[in-house]
């Protein structure tokens, strides 16, 4: 048998290590760095060690990584997945904990419980005018005011037994173009029928 052709030992380590990246499911969020998408190169692995008690074989490795980490002032679109007195919490489909909290919320707002939903009345808004509404299934783009990393609590779990989320970007959607995508959409059709 050739040396480092075997099916165990290094050599078959090494060769695991230079096959293509994995993808990590579910993507992990590493502390200071932000949420890790997709690994894009191995750089190196040694140091590997069977664990006494579960026979887990452990390595030291080095890798170059994409990570999502988005800085203040970048520009989202997600959709709303809840609303609450609060705020509400939108999904970027790979990451799931963009709060935006009620004072990042176009004034004048207010929220309608038996609608589920914060409705806003711009301020040049007609009698009659029905208020813009923010609710879950809208599409929204909102600006970062920052992207904190929560260490886990004792215990593990947050405060009501909701999942710990150690990533969570705070936003805003006031100003122009922010806000749910189809508020700016019937503004644009609007434009256009008044341009012909």
């Amino acid at each position: 048998m050739e040396r480092g052709t075997g099916s165990s030992g290094r050599g078959a380590a090494v060769r695991a290590a230079r096959a293509p990246p994995p993808t990590l499911t579910p993507p992990q969020v590493v502390h200071g760095v932000g949420l890790i998408v997709s690994i894009a190169a191995l750089l190196s692995a040694d140091g590997g060690f069977v664990h006494a008690g579960d026979g887990a074989a452990l390595w030291r490795v080095r890798f170059r990584a994409a990570a999502f980490r988005p800085a203040p002032g970048d520009v989202l679109t997600g959709t709303v997945v809840s609303v609450d007195p609060g705020g509400a919490r939108v999904s970027l489909g790979f990451f799931d904990d963009v709060s935006l909290p009620r004072d990042g919320l176009p004034p004048p707002s207010t929220f309608d419980a038996a609608r589920r939903a914060w409705l806003h009345t711009p301020p040049d808004a007609a009698d009659g005018d029905e208020p813009l509404d923010v609710a879950p299934g809208a599409v929204v783009r909102v600006r970062v005011r920052e992207a904190r990393f929560d260490a886990p609590p004792p215990g593990g779990g947050a405060p009501g037994g909701a999942p710990h989320a150690p990533l969570v970007v705070v936003a805003d959607c006031g100003g122009v173009g922010m806000g749910p995508v189809a508020w700016w959409t019937d503004c644009e059709e609007v434009a256009a029928a008044g341009d012909g």
